[in-house]
């Protein structure tokens, strides 16, 4: 595909995103975050990256993407089988079991954001 296509299909994926956004919740956020992350994900994990490290990031960089897409959608319930152990913890901080995985999602993405800054060389 010539880079003219390329600049243009991107441009499109862009476009939808961002007409799609919406300012009342943060999954809007978190979609927008996720598409950025693989694209990148992609760059790292391709023949242009530079760096010896890159399949290691370009790794990392693919599992953010995972959980920024998970915590946009939202999809805890049908996703997860709650393990018991999950359950009483859940039940223990007061809350549900999707609230808790949805949490630990976000530490998670949290955790491999800090990490950024040493993406690139």
């Amino acid at each position: 595909m010539k880079k003219r296509q390329k600049k243009k299909n991107l441009q499109k994926k862009w476009d939808a995103l961002i007409r799609a956004d919406r300012q009342w919740d943060q999954s809007y956020l978190y979609r927008i975050l996720a598409f950025k992350l693989e694209l990148m994900a992609d760059f790292f994990e391709g023949p242009d990256a530079v760096t010896l490290s890159a399949p290691t990031i370009g790794k990392d960089i693919r599992e953010a993407a995972r959980l920024a897409k998970r915590l946009a959608d939202k999809d805890y319930l049908e996703e997860f089988p709650f393990s018991d152990e999950m359950i009483a913890k859940a039940i223990e901080a007061s809350g549900f079991p999707d609230e808790l995985a949805e949490q630990e999602d976000l530490e998670k993405l949290t955790e491999l954001l800090k990490t950024s800054r040493n993406w690139w060389d």
